[in-house]
């Protein structure tokens, strides 16, 4: 229990930190804004993160997959009781719906169901940037702790407990690189946008959106300039590669990147997406440009609303499609995620080879190959039957099976606007608040990624 107080403490005292720079950053784009909030929410959750901390200081810390999970799942359902503070203080809704966009930006999902957002503060346009880049980050290392947790050791003659706190200092090793590269790239991401000809408040909002994947923009930034499309999509990528692994990329190594079996299948669908284009008016280098941000824009599950980009409509079981595949494991994007497709794909193969070849047999590599890939069917079905059970409990509140499906698809992968703004922009708003709790449960089961709650459970259930 204690480190699962003192993990939330730590990540409640750095979200404090981001309230005061979002009041610092409030006061220099808009010097009449109600920003004053943020300083009291600053003060909040670094007193609570503080307080948890001095609480437990003489505490034994040990780190397990089981605390781990626990850490998590806590996390996620309990943060944006602290975060959504601004957003009911500055916006006339219920403390549920406050709950419902806290929980939206934190998970990258970036709807929000206030209509007129064209009026919203300039404060809380930042602060839900901010949320976004967060949960985003959050994502990152809940990543690559399980990835270093469940890593066999590579030492030899080492005992068990030894084994742990080899992990134990490899994952804070492994935390401060993910830190150090994600902050870069956002970095990085917002002085090119700079370049490109973009205000610093859109490069600023552009930038934490797209790597964490968010979708959520606010006002009318439009973005036509192809070079502004171009360098998002590029980000929006980043984003959705596992940043754990990108430490191990090399320039020498760019081709085999290029033409991985994961990017073929990106292209092939581009190609489909390109085929189907009906647009006319446009040069054919814009409508490569604009169908590639808006097919990047989907496969990361970024959710950017492409309608004043792309005026071609996509048809929605192409959007439906995309957005479940999603990105890559330990990226900050949502959906069941590419990887994990292809092993299945590679496992159904494999079977069928066995069937008609009974005889066969595989190296130790491939059966274990195979065992992971039969988790991840486990976890196809799971996702499936809960993407079917959230769409059919919404759908008993007087909202078509359509409408109650593109829901549930929105939510659990994680994609927001680009689905959601599809339906009726009145809908969300209607909608009870049980059901916006719900929704917020879907949106934090996506991504919690449903079995990593579930191992949770388990583990909570043995103790």
């Amino acid at each position: 229990m204690p480190i699962i107080l003192i993990t939330f403490s730590y990540f409640t005292g750095f979200a404090g930190l981001l309230s005061f720079l979002n009041y610092l950053l409030s006061r220099y784009y808009d010097m009449n804004t109600h920003s004053s909030i943020f300083i009291v929410t600053g003060i909040i959750m670094l007193s609570l993160s503080i307080g948890l901390i001095l609480s437990f200081k003489d505490s034994k810390v040990k780190l397990s997959p089981s605390n781990n999970l626990i850490s998590i799942v806590v996390i996620w359902f309990f943060m944006p009781l602290v975060l959504m503070i601004p957003i009911y203080m500055l916006l006339d809704i219920s403390m549920i719906s406050s709950y419902f966009e806290a929980v939206s930006m934190l998970t990258t999902t970036g709807y929000s169901a206030f209509i007129d957002n064209k009026n919203m503060p300039i404060s809380l346009i930042l602060w839900y940037s901010i949320l976004q880049w967060y949960g985003g980050f959050i994502t990152i290392l809940f990543a690559v702790s399980v990835i270093n947790f469940y890593q066999e050791a590579s030492v030899i003659n080492t005992t068990y407990r030894r084994i742990a706190d080899i992990k134990n200092i490899k994952l804070l090793h492994i935390i401060r690189r993910v830190i150090y590269l994600y902050a870069s790239l956002t970095l990085v991401c917002f002085i090119t946008l700079l370049t490109l000809g973009l205000s610093s408040f859109e490069s600023i909002i552009l930038a934490l959106s797209s790597i964490s994947t968010g979708g959520f923009i606010g006002h009318n930034i439009l973005i036509i300039d192809n070079m502004v499309l171009l360098a998002l999509s590029v980000f929006m990528i980043v984003g959705m590669i596992n940043l754990y692994y990108t430490r191990e990329l090399r320039l020498s190594n760019c081709i085999c990147i290029v033409t991985h079996k994961y990017a073929l299948f990106m292209y092939a669908l581009f190609i489909i997406i390109n085929y189907f284009d009906n647009q006319q008016y446009i040069s054919l280098t814009d409508k490569i440009i604009k169908n590639a941000f808006s097919y990047i824009s989907l496969i990361t599950t970024t959710g950017y609303d492409v309608k004043n980009i792309n005026s071609n409509s996509i048809p929605i079981i192409v959007m439906l499609t995309l957005v479940l595949i999603g990105g890559f494991y330990g990226s900050t994007s949502g959906g069941i995620k590419i990887d994990r497709l292809m092993e299945m794909i590679k496992l159904s193969f494999r079977e069928l080879n066995l069937l008609i070849r009974p005889n066969l047999v595989y190296g130790e590599a491939v059966e274990r190959d195979s065992k992971i890939a039969s988790l991840y069917w486990a976890y196809f079905f799971i996702y499936i039957i809960s993407f079917s059970i959230i769409t059919l409990i919404i759908s008993i509140n007087d909202i078509s099976f359509e409408q109650s499906f593109m829901l549930a698809a929105a939510t659990i992968t994680n994609s927001g606007n680009i689905i959601l703004n599809n339906l009726d922009t009145n809908l969300l708003s209607q909608i009870d608040d049980r059901y916006k709790i719900f929704l917020s449960f879907s949106m934090i089961l996506g991504r919690l990624e449903i079995l990593a709650l579930i191992g949770c459970l388990m583990a909570i259930v043995k103790k």
